[in-house]
């Protein structure tokens, strides 16, 4: 199976909010909600900032022209 890429420019978000949106210039590519909040903490261990995110059950993704 193939890796599939689609190309974003940022991650918005509020903190302590519930929501998390994947932006690309023209517009949200994904947008995750939580029941919980969001938090920030300083990431010490890696020079990239990073979120882990656990599903349970599937996640369907549309596919459009900008999909490599």
């Amino acid at each position: 199976m193939a890796r599939i890429t689609i190309p974003v420019a940022a991650i918005e978000f509020d903190e302590h909010g519930n929501t998390l949106w994947v932006q690309a210039p023209g517009g949200t590519v994904l947008r995750i909600k939580t029941r919980g909040r969001i938090t920030t903490e300083e990431c010490t261990s890696n020079p990239v900032s990073h979120a882990d995110i656990v599903v349970e059950g599937n996640i369907n993704i549309c596919l459009a022209h900008d999909a490599k």
